[in-house]
């Protein structure tokens, strides 16, 4: 809480600031006019600052990485601040709650910074395509590529695919995943309980369980895939750099593996509610775009599936 009486130099904080939320390397390009923004506003308290500089730096952030020009009239305009919106939605960055917070308060500074746009409804922007799953053949080149790092990075990348061809976690279930939040139970089943807006607690497939429990035990209270804060955006960039190898095999994306278990339990005929909630996902569109990227089963099994053979429904 801020008091009156308070003495501060509130440019001096602005020009101070630092956020965790975004990368050292962004924040070199973009942080310039985060300030300015922010100085622009009429005089506020250190908390409501505070605020202000949060939001207006996870927005240009996320302007800077669409090649949006860094400038108020663009950044700070209606119709770009409902796309970084409905994108922090869709990806499940923020909960309604905040989400709704963070615009009220890019719109104080859009005003402040004489950006006058007529609200609009939020623009319908193009569905992202839902990222390719991975090969076999890639997914046993990912693990001997685990396998041949240094003993930290084997650990971690170890972790990193387990956890997410395993129980299909995505680049934001990391943000805050620990070794401690994977559960080992007494028949040797792995689970693992993801903490955020979309929580929830996932049995990790069989084949990848050991890997996980091992990566778990050994990073402890530690972030999964390393690193001192799980605030950045994507915590397994870091990671994922420090790879060394590797050129005979595609980029490393958490997108793709996230894929990959979906599409192995849609091959496997695992029900749609079941993998819908176990993916934290409330619409079934990006499984439903994965169907195209199955082989087709041959026609006997399809006939079979279509006539529910052994079903006595």
């Amino acid at each position: 809480m801020d008091h009156p009486a308070e003495s501060w130099d509130r440019q001096a904080f602005i020009q101070s600031y630092r956020p965790q939320s975004v990368e050292p390397e962004v924040w070199a390009v973009v942080g310039e006019a985060v300030k300015a923004w922010v100085s622009a506003a009429s005089s506020e308290g250190r908390s409501r600052t505070t605020h202000l500089l949060g939001a207006a730096s996870r927005l240009a952030a996320w302007a800077h990485g669409e090649s949006v020009p860094l400038r108020a009239d663009t950044v700070l305009r209606d119709t770009t601040i409902e796309r970084f919106c409905a994108v922090a939605e869709r990806d499940g960055s923020f909960s309604a709650t905040t989400r709704a917070t963070i615009r009220s308060r890019l719109r104080f500074l859009a005003e402040a910074n004489g950006v006058r746009e007529a609200r609009q409804r939020p623009p319908e922007l193009r569905r992202g395509v839902v990222k390719a799953p991975y090969s076999d053949a890639e997914v046993v080149g990912f693990w001997r590529l685990a396998g041949a790092q240094r003993p930290e990075v084997a650990v971690r990348l170890s972790g990193l695919l387990a956890a997410s061809l395993g129980a299909g976690c995505g680049p934001a279930d990391f943000r805050g995943l620990r070794g401690t939040a994977i559960e080992v139970r007494s028949d040797g089943v792995v689970a693992v309980v993801l903490p955020g807006p979309r929580g929830r607690r996932v049995l990790c497939r069989d084949l990848y369980a050991a890997a996980l429990r091992d990566a778990a035990a050994e990073v402890g209270d530690e972030l999964l895939v390393g690193g001192f804060s799980g605030d950045r955006r994507n915590v397994t960039t870091g990671l994922i750099r420090r790879i060394e190898g590797g050129a005979d095999l595609p980029h490393l994306e958490v997108a793709r593996l996230r894929s990959t278990w979906i599409a192995v339990h849609l091959e496997a005929g695992t029900r749609l509610d079941v993998l819908m909630a176990a993916a934290g996902l409330t619409t079934p569109t990006s499984i439903v775009d994965l169907v195209r990227h199955l082989a087709p089963p041959p026609p006997e099994d399809a006939a079979a599936q279509l006539r529910l053979t052994g079903s006595d429904r």
